[in-house]
């Protein structure tokens, strides 16, 4: 089974300020960094650079379990519905161990107060018959804030490929604002054909 690319999405979606988090730790700026850690799938590192409504991204995936690489590149813009919600439809070109990839991407991000709402659905279409049609949700947050600085909530991660059948995980998740970003902690329990880890994303701004 490929793992989803997340690192797009996660870029993506902190590409729209919102008030959590000790006043939008999670905005990333026209420059930022992403390093995401997870104890049993691929990990990643994502750089991109926000000019105007657009956001090109570039990233680096890889599962030392499996020997699993990926490459991407993308391009998004985030469509404004209100103060509290925003979507971001993004794409972007893959180059993989099975071949090259399309990606497509649905990134709602809602906020209400102290809780706020993101997912993320991917779908993508291999360009050749190694690969496999594919849609994931990887992940979707629900998370208050509790404190200046700290929000705590679930994640939900959720695939179904073609050829296999669907999984879902959810866990505990506990977002920290540091300078200049945030550190999300999630443990993720495997509930349907997915495994139990921790996962643990850096974001990082570097605009000056």
């Amino acid at each position: 089974m490929r793992s989803p690319l997340v690192g797009l999405a996660c870029i993506l979606a902190a590409g729209a300020p919102r008030p959590a988090l000790a006043q939008g730790a999670s905005y990333m700026g026209p420059s930022f960094l992403i390093a995401r850690y997870a104890s049993r799938s691929a990990m990643g590192m994502y750089a991109g650079y926000a000019a105007h409504s657009a956001m090109f991204v570039v990233g680096l995936l890889h599962n030392p379990r499996t020997s699993y690489r990926e490459i991407m590149a993308g391009v998004g813009m985030p469509l404004r519905f209100s103060a509290d919600a925003t979507v971001t439809v993004a794409s972007a070109m893959a180059s993989t161990d099975t071949g090259w990839y399309t990606e497509f991407y649905v990134i709602p991000s809602l906020h209400r107060g102290p809780v706020h709402f993101d997912a993320t659905v991917e779908g993508e279409q291999p360009w050749n018959a190694r690969g496999s049609r594919a849609v994931y949700v990887s992940p979707a947050n629900f998370l208050v804030d509790v404190h200046r600085g700290v929000a705590v909530g679930l994640g939900y991660y959720g695939s179904s490929e073609a050829g296999s059948g669907a999984s879902h995980a959810l866990g505990p998740a506990l977002q920290l604002a540091v300078p200049r970003g945030s550190v999300t902690l999630e443990l993720i329990k495997g509930v349907l054909a997915a495994e139990d880890e921790a996962r643990v994303t850096f974001r990082s701004s570097l605009a000056q």
